[in-house]
């Protein structure tokens, strides 16, 4: 188990690949998160969206 703060107003989270993926609602970016560190954050721009994974 571990605990880390991530983003402003995190409002979902999904895993993909090896990453956790967490979307912040009021920063606008995306965190992807491996071995409790962030790795890469994405600016998604304002307005809604919602985290989709799809595996096949």
């Amino acid at each position: 188990m571990w605990y880390k703060e991530i983003g402003a107003n995190p409002f979902a989270v999904a895993t993909f690949q090896d990453f956790v993926v967490v979307a912040g609602y009021d920063d606008h970016k995306l965190y992807f998160l491996k071995d409790d560190e962030i790795m890469k954050t994405i600016d998604t721009g304002s307005g809604p969206f919602q985290l989709l994974v799809r595996e096949v």
